[in-house]
């Protein structure tokens, strides 16, 4: 169990180790159903596409009876049905930021930490809580 963050009601629990793979969101989804979870956040969006998946199969109607949101933003999250709710990053610059920060730990300096800006895409797989 997690800290609930201010201003939310229920709880927030973390299922378990799963691969960060579609096949880790589809097995991550069974459990989330398992324990009557209502939002399933997955650590990245092709887990939470394997989670739509899942949820399909089961008959669970997204987002009316769970919402589901992903992390990353890539191109078929926009696509799948219901499209994905998800956080977008700008990875190109994540990736410019890792060797820059790199470079300067190789070079003996510190490695200053670097906050890249982040917004929330809201498509069709959430909905407000129930």
């Amino acid at each position: 169990m997690v800290e609930r963050p201010q201003g939310l009601a229920g709880r927030a629990e973390v299922l378990g180790s799963f691969d960060p793979d579609f096949g880790g969101g589809h097995e991550a989804a069974g459990r989330a159903l398992e324990t009557g979870a209502t939002a399933f956040i997955a650590y990245n969006d092709l887990m939470a596409l394997g989670a739509l998946s899942c949820l399909a199969a089961r008959g669970v109607r997204v987002p009316e009876q769970i919402s589901v949101t992903g992390f990353g933003d890539i191109l078929c999250a926009a696509m799948c049905s219901p499209a994905l709710t998800t956080v977008h990053m700008p990875t190109e610059d994540a990736g410019e930021v890792a060797v820059d920060l790199l470079a300067a730990l190789l070079d003996g300096g510190p490695a200053e930490r670097r906050d890249l800006p982040t917004n929330l895409v809201v498509r069709a797989s959430t909905a407000a809580p129930i």
